[in-house]
């Protein structure tokens, strides 16, 4: 890992660090407007953040309670024509493919993740 990717990621991390996580979609939860949408991972945000959508910086939370970025996944949404990056924070291997699986579920939406090399996975 480059000194550059290195700083990235710590960047990140003292982003998660500065602010709340929220959990608005637990785990096992369906999403407020789309029943069939359900959450096998925990779903939330970072207060006090922003992102594209005018929103907070969404995040996922892996079982581990850790609140290390572990990962990103870089969405593409083309019925709302939106792009955003979510975090994802101390998922492990398991829980990184569910949320790359949940990109899939839906028509008109994909991502991407980007794992964090130094961090086990």
């Amino acid at each position: 890992m480059t000194e550059k990717e290195r700083e990235f990621w710590i960047f990140l991390d003292l982003l998660v660090a500065q602010h709340p996580v929220v959990i608005d979609r637990p785990k096992g939860s369906y999403h407020p407007e789309h029943p069939q949408i359900l959450y096998e991972v925990d779903y939330g945000y970072l207060e006090g953040t922003s992102s594209p959508d005018g929103e907070d910086v969404d995040v996922w939370i892996g079982s581990s309670g850790e609140k290390t970025v572990v990962g990103i996944i870089a969405t593409v949404d083309l019925a709302k024509h939106d792009t955003e990056i979510k975090l994802l924070l101390g998922c492990n291997a398991e829980e990184m493919n569910i949320i790359d699986a949940f990109y899939g579920k839906w028509g008109m939406q994909r991502g991407i993740i980007i794992r964090r090399e130094d961090q086990p996975c």
